[in-house]
């Protein structure tokens, strides 16, 4: 799940934070590290698009053993990542089945993403100063 995930999450992530930031109207965002902090929350926000998917299957593999052996009602043996994906479908569709949890991923990590974005910009800037 992590293997086929995780270029399709980072190219929208990275896309998303460059789209965002060249089309946040100057009026509404003020440039600098505001503008930063608002395209890295919503560069998070589209990745996670793709990124909680992924969570979800990987970690419904990594505990489908303890489930098994508590004996957990609907507990299920998975072979293979697509396995896991269609078994999820079924049972919980969609939103309640792949994008459980997307509200939390982004809260956790919409804050992060801001500083992060915030700090490179300024690294980026200091360093093409020294040049």
């Amino acid at each position: 799940a992590v293997a086929v995930g995780t270029v399709p999450a980072n190219a929208l992530y990275f896309a998303g934070y460059e789209a965002s930031k060249a089309s946040l109207p100057a009026g509404i965002v003020p440039p600098g590290a505001a503008t930063h902090a608002a395209a890295g929350l919503a560069a998070q926000a589209l990745a996670g698009v793709a990124f909680t998917p992924m969570d979800v299957v990987k970690e419904r593999m990594q505990t489908q053993q303890l489930a098994l052996e508590s004996g957990a009602a609907g507990a299920t043996r998975y072979a293979h990542a697509g396995e896991a994906l269609s078994s999820l479908l079924a049972r919980e569709g969609v939103a309640g089945g792949l994008f459980k949890g997307y509200g939390a991923t982004l809260a956790v990590w919409g804050p992060w993403t801001m500083l992060y974005f915030v700090g490179y910009e300024a690294a980026k800037e200091g360093a093409a100063k020294r040049l």
